[in-house]
Parts: structure tokens; sequence; C-alpha cells
């Protein structure tokens, strides 16, 4: 069978390629995807796609891996990318056992996803399964005016969804 290491190989590799994508468009440094593990790869494409629009640009079951760039092996490993409407991308990664990939993403506090209107968004995604995290409430920092809400994934990933109100 196959070992943590190719796995973790896999995940390295798959950065690797997505991030070669992203340069080639540009030279210039930026956040190009976010990647998450999830229990249903199916589950979290119909969610992010209904509620938020995202494109799926690929999906995939397995992939080849190689060290050397040689000998090559295939693994199951089964995945979607996912791009929304001013470019950035979302990677969910297959994973069946949550306790796998909570430790790898514990760091992880959220993230935002920008619409026209909160609370229309926390709406869509709660009637699509998302259960709300943290209710709507008003933000400024600076000049920047925001109403902002979280709601927790199919996979309890915090979103926060973002209103501009004045920048």
């Amino acid at each position: 069978m196959y070992s943590s290491r190719d796995f973790s190989f896999a995940r390295n590799f798959v950065a690797i390629i997505l991030l070669m994508i992203g340069s080639a468009a540009s030279s210039q440094n930026a956040v190009y995807d976010i990647g998450n593990y999830v229990s249903d790869v199916e589950a979290s494409q119909k969610f992010y796609t209904s509620v938020f629009g995202f494109e799926v640009v690929m999906s995939w079951n397995e992939m080849e891996v190689s060290e050397d760039g040689v000998d090559y092996k295939t693994i199951p490993h089964k995945g979607v990318y996912m791009r929304d409407v001013n470019g950035t991308h979302l990677e969910f990664i297959e994973s069946g056992n949550p306790e796998n990939y909570r430790e790898v993403q514990e760091p992880i506090n959220h993230f935002a996803i920008r619409v026209d209107d909160v609370e229309l968004t926390i709406a869509r995604a709660i009637e699509a399964g998302a259960k709300l995290a943290i209710p709507i409430s008003h933000i400024r920092i600076g000049s920047l005016n925001v109403r902002s809400g979280f709601v927790f994934g199919p996979d309890g990933e915090r979103i926060q969804l973002v209103e501009i109100l004045a920048e």
C-alpha cells in the first residue's frame, strides 16, 4: 500500500505544480490558492459552486508522483480545484479521516470570501448545509467599513463572508 510519505510527497507535488501554473501567468508574488482537506470532495464542490459561484478548474481521483522525474507511481488522491471570479483558487483534497487533516489545518483560523450581500449569502450557505458561526456585525478598521459574518462549511472550515461598505 502507500505510506504517509507518499501522500506527503503528493501534497507537496500538487502545491508546486499549482504554484508553477500560477507563476506562468505572472511573475509577481501573490497568494495563489488555499488548500483544505475535506471528507467529501463532491459535497464541497457542490457547496462552493452553488453558494459562491466558484468554477471548477479540474478534478482528479489519482495522481502520478516521482521523486526523480523518471520513475512515477500512481497513488489515489481525490481532489477538486476551483476558481472564483477574481482568480483566487481553492483546492479541496479528500481525506476519509478528519483526524488526518485537522492537525495540518489547525493554524488556519478562517478564509474570507468577498460577497455583494452578506445576509443573502449567509442564508444561501445555511440552506446548502452550512452552520452559522458568528452573526453579522459591522466592522470598521481605519477607512475600511464592512459587514461580516462567519459560517462553518461542509467540513467545519470557518468561512468569513465580507461585504465591503466603504474603503
